[in-house]
């Protein structure tokens, strides 16, 4: 499953590049980036991949763009943010997945601009 998630988010970020915007597959919808939820899930991603990776230090800067897949209760949101490394601030790819049951998890977190 996260394997098949990657794929996704590389074949998005590709169509991207290609075209100049981003072009989501079929079952994915753009979500509002200032939503007040979307922005906390993308916080979340931060501070869980800060907590899974040792010396990860990342400071939460902005909601870039986002999409949301449901697949009945359960969402994925596909969100681009930007984030800081000290100085440096980069986007990243993170996918959260939400569940009544299971809360919030995050999925994948992966660096798309150097």
């Amino acid at each position: 499953m996260r394997f098949q998630s990657l794929v996704l988010i590389l074949a998005v970020l590709f169509a991207s590049f290609a075209t100049n915007q981003a072009i989501p597959p079929n079952n994915l919808r753009r979500i509002n980036i200032n939503d007040p939820r979307v922005i906390e899930m993308a916080g979340f991603a931060i501070i869980e991949h800060n907590n899974q990776i040792t010396g990860a230090k990342l400071r939460f800067e902005k909601l870039v763009d986002g999409y949301i897949q449901k697949v009945g209760l359960e969402t994925d949101y596909h969100l681009t943010i930007s984030a800081k490394n000290g100085s440096t601030i980069n986007n990243y790819e993170a996918v959260v997945f939400y569940s009544p049951i299971f809360e919030l998890s995050l999925k994948s977190f992966v660096l798309i601009h150097a």
